[in-house]
């Protein structure tokens, strides 16, 4: 008896552990093949008129973008801006957010240091930011939302493998992606009108988002630098 409730805990381990990771192959081949190259007119031509159902369909598209890397998170924003009026948008791109950066978290929290190895097998320079300051987790957790030196995916699953709270993580992920967010989905609500002051302010807007955080990563990393010196 002990022998056999020994094998079922570790089979029960395996499948807990290799369950997520066969879900995230299957769909990225459901994504890869049939929606690669999906644009803004493939995902308004598919999305139902009714407002509520055409909510639910885009929830999938965030929760299977969290799966695949390549699939710009840009152009839900801009997807959603265009079907909805801009305070719908918004609070419909953040319940996105939250849904395409809750996954990869609890994926990262469920493998732990292996995939702490494999992202920094695939990016070394994320080694420098694998270690969480405990004195302020939220900070650390908005700063390696907001720094680019990974993608957006593997942030949340590093966040998640080193232990980050999910709280202090989902609201700190939110918070970093305002900016942005916002930016993009105002472009999406102006995109029939280019050449209106609305369109022309958002995307300046978003150009300065994306200058901000390239700053925020130069002062992120000089500030490591001056940690790492204090402790020598």
């Amino acid at each position: 008896m002990k022998f056999n409730r020994k094998v079922m805990a570790s089979v029960s381990l395996w499948l807990t552990r290799i369950t997520p990771f066969a879900a995230i192959i299957l769909l990225a081949v459901i994504w890869y093949t049939d929606f690669r190259h999906l644009t803004i007119d493939d995902i308004l031509s598919f999305t139902p008129d009714n407002p509520l159902m055409a909510f639910f369909v885009l929830m999938v598209l965030f929760a299977l973008k969290s799966l695949v890397i390549f699939f710009p998170v840009t152009i839900l924003y801009l997807a959603v801006g265009a079907i909805y009026p801009p305070p719908f948008a918004l609070v419909i791109n953040f319940i996105g957010i939250g849904v395409c950066v809750s996954i990869p978290y609890f994926l990262g929290r469920l493998s732990g240091q292996e995939i702490i190895d494999k992202i920094i097998t695939k990016y070394p320079k994320s080694k420098k930011y694998i270690a969480p300051d405990k004195s302020d987790s939220w900070m650390y957790s908005f700063l390696v939302r907001t720094v680019n030196v990974l993608p957006g995916d593997m942030r949340s699953m590093l966040l998640g493998a080193v232990g980050v709270p999910f709280k202090t993580y989902i609201s700190s992920s939110l918070v970093a992606a305002i900016p942005y967010l916002v930016s993009v989905t105002f472009v999406g609500a102006h995109m029939d009108n280019p050449d209106s002051p609305a369109f022309i302010t958002a995307l300046v807007f978003t150009g300065f988002v994306t200058i901000g955080s390239v700053v925020v990563y130069f002062l992120f990393k000089k500030r490591k630098l001056r940690n790492n010196k204090d402790v020598v």
